[in-house]
Parts: structure tokens; C-alpha cells; sequence
């Protein structure tokens, strides 16, 4: 991921890498997942992913949400689908953490 160019940090430091959950094969959806016996660190979630946020928490799960307008992940990278073109200013505020007691 080129991070030893700039901070020498990589995926294992950061606890972060993306990974397949859901595979579409001969037209038919699968689960897919890690759960290496070396690492249960690098275990990852078997199918699709929602994400929501109720009471200033975030929860994630393989079920789809009750409303499926609280699912707060965007789909990104598909085919037919082009990334936003939101500027950097936007993403900079959607990153931002807000302080305790006063999440959105």
C-alpha cells in the first residue's frame, strides 16, 4: 500500500486491510471470509456488510438493517457505479469525529 514511503506504517500496523465478504459466482452469492489460526486479528465478517448508527454508536452486521435506509455504507466501486466526485472539503467533514455527547 506504499505506506514505508511516507510513515513506514503498513496494514498489519494499522489493523486495516479491505477484504472480500461476498462473491458473486455463476450467479449465485457467497460468503467469503479469513480466519487464519496464526492471527485472530486478521479474522474478517463472512457476507454482505451494513453499517449503522443508533445512539451515537456504530454497529456493523452481516443482516441487512430493519430499514435499509439506515445502512450507512456507499457503494463505491461497481460495475455501472462511478465514485463520487464529493471535494476534498466534504470528505474532511464527513471524517470528522464528533466529541463525546455530541454525535449526529
Amino acid at each position: 500500500m506504499g505506506g514505508a514511503l511516507l510513515q513506514n506504517l503498513n496494514r498489519d500496523s494499522l489493523k486495516f486491510a479491505m477484504k472480500a465478504n461476498h462473491a458473486v459466482v455463476g450467479g449465485h452469492g457467497r460468503d467469503v471470509s479469513k480466519n487464519p489460526v496464526t492471527d485472530r486479528g486478521k479474522r474478517s465478517k463472512a457476507g454482505r456488510q451494513y453499517v449503522t448508527k443508533r445512539a451515537g454508536m456504530w454497529s456493523s452486521s452481516s443482516l441487512p438493517p430493519v430499514d435499509p435506509e439506515t445502512n450507512c455504507l456507499i457503494t463505491r466501486f461497481a460495475p455501472g457505479i462511478h465514485p463520487s466526485n464529493d471535494d476534498f472539503e466534504t470528505i474532511r467533514r464527513r471524517a470528522e469525529i464528533a466529541p463525546p455527547g455530541q454525535e449526529g
